[in-house]
C-alpha cells in the first residue's frame, strides 16, 4: 500500500522577534546559511520553516534523533534524505506566500508546488496569460481561455502551471524539462497527463487550496510506466478539484498543518544519542548510529542532556566545537568532531560529560 504524508506550515506570526533566533537554534549550524542568505524576513522565515518541517517529519517517522538527520541534494537540485536510501523515501517541499508545504512518499516519487494566484498589476489578465502561451499546449490554452470569467481563466492557468512544476519536481528536473512535452486535462473525476502525446496513468495529481489565494498541487507516482497506482492513490487522485472548474473555495487542503510549538516539542524530546553518556562501555555500531553497549533511560538522557548544554561552555570549549559535538551522532560525524578537537589542540578536561566518547576509535 502506498504511503503518502503531507504537512503544511504557515509562517504568519511564527518567527517574529526572538522567536526567530530560538527556532533557528533548532537547526544544525551548518544549515543556518541557507536561512540567513536571504535579505528579507519573510524569505528567511519561509526557508527556516522549510528546513524545520522536513526535520520534524523524519525525526518522528524514523524515530531518529533530531540532529542525526542529514540532507543533501541531487545534481539537479532535488532534496534527499541521506543514509536512508534503502528505505526508498522521497520527499519534496515548496513555499509561496505565507505557506510551506511538505510531501513524503515511500516507494514512489513526489513533487509538490505551492502556487499563489497573483493578479497582474500592469496588464490585463488575458495579456498576461498570452505571455505564457509558449509553455502551454494548444489544448491547455483552450482550457484556460474557455471560461467567460477572467478570474477563472487566471486560476486555471496557475492550476496547470502547478501541475507542470510538481511533475518536473517529482522527476528531480525542476523547470529544465520542456513544459510543452506535458499536457494536463480532466478525465472524469481526476486530473490526467500526457507526456510526448502518451497518456501516463502511473501518476496521481491532487489540486487543493491552502488559503483563498494559494493553491497546493501534489504529484506522486512511478517513473516506470509498467507500475500502476494502487487503490489508495487512485482514491486520493479522485479527491482533487478539477482543472478550470472555478474557485477552489470549498476545497480543503489535504496537508496536516504543523505549528512551531509542535516542532519545538518534537526537537526538544527527540531521542538523544546515547554515545555522549557512555564512560565505561565501548561503542557498538547499530544501523547508522554509534551507541553505548549499556543503554540508559530516556529520563536520564534528558537530565544529562540538560547538564551537558548548561555546563559545556564553562569548560572553555569554543561554541563551534560544542556544536560539532551536538550533531556528532553518525560515525563520520564523530570522526569529524574528533578531528576538529585535535586540530584546535583542545584536550577535554576531567569531568567533561563527553569524556570517553571517542575511546577505542
Amino acid at each position: 500500500m502506498a504511503k503518502l504524508d503531507l504537512l503544511s506550515f504557515n509562517i504568519v506570526d511564527a518567527f517574529e522577534g526572538e522567536k526567530f533566533d530560538r527556532a533557528l537554534s533548532w537547526l544544525p549550524k551548518a544549515e543556518h546559511p541557507a536561512v540567513m542568505r536571504f535579505k528579507f524576513d519573510r524569505d528567511k522565515h519561509l526557508a527556516l520553516a522549510n528546513l524545520l518541517l522536513r526535520r520534524h517529519y523524519f525525526s518522528q517517522e524514523l524515530q531518529v534523533p533530531w540532529f542525526d538527520l542529514e540532507f543533501d541534494r541531487l545534481p539537479a537540485g532535488k532534496p534527499i534524505l541521506k543514509h536512508f536510501e534503502l528505505s526508498n523515501y522521497d520527499y519534496n517541499t515548496s513555499h509561496e506566500g505565507h505557506w510551506v508545504i511538505f510531501g513524503c512518499t515511500k516507494d514512489m516519487k513526489i513533487g509538490v508546488d505551492a502556487v499563489a494566484i497573483d493578479r497582474p498589476k500592469n496588464q490585463s489578465i488575458d495579456a498576461y496569460l498570452k505571455n505564457f502561451q509558449p509553455q502551454l499546449t494548444h489544448n491547455e490554452m483552450q482550457l484556460v481561455m474557455d471560461s467567460n470569467d477572467e478570474n477563472v481563466r487566471l486560476e486555471a492557468f496557475y492550476q496547470l502551471w502547478g501541475c507542470k512544476e510538481s511533475y518536473t519536481k517529482a522527476l528531480g528536473f525542476g523547470l529544465s524539462l520542456d513544459l510543452l512535452k506535458m499536457e494536463f486535462f480532466n478525465e472524469k473525476n481526476t486530473i490526467k497527463m500526457k507526456f510526448d502525446g502518451k497518456q501516463l496513468d502511473n501518476w496521481a495529481f491532487y489540486l487543493g487550496r491552502l488559503d483563498s489565494i494559494t493553491l497546493a498541487v501534489i504529484c506522486c507516482g512511478f517513473i516506470e510506466t509498467s507500475t500502476q497506482l494502487d487503490s489508495k492513490m487512485m482514491e486520493f487522485s479522485q479527491l482533487t478539484q478539477l482543472l478550470d472548474q472555478g474557485s477552489l473555495s470549498t476545497s480543503t487542503s489535504p496537508a496536516n498543518q504543523i505549528t512551531n510549538q509542535q516542532i519545538n516539542s518534537n526537537q526538544d524530546h527527540t531521542p538523544f544519542s546515547r554515545a555522549y553518556y557512555n564512560k565505561s562501555k565501548p561503542f557498538k555500531r547499530t544501523g547508522l548510529l554509534w551507541t553505548a553497549e549499556m543503554p540508559i533511560s530516556n529520563v536520564e538522557l534528558d537530565q544529562k542532556r540538560s547538564v551537558f548544554w548548561n555546563t559545556a561552555p564553562s569548560y572553555g570549549g569554543r561554541e563551534e566545537i560544542w556544536q560539532a559535538l551536538h550533531v556528532a551522532f553518525s560515525e563520520n560525524d564523530i570522526i569529524m568532531a574528533r578531528s576538529i578537537l585535535e586540530a584546535a589542540n583542545i584536550i577535554l578536561p576531567t569531568g567533561n560529560p563527553c569524556e570517553g566518547c571517542f575511546d577505542g576509535m
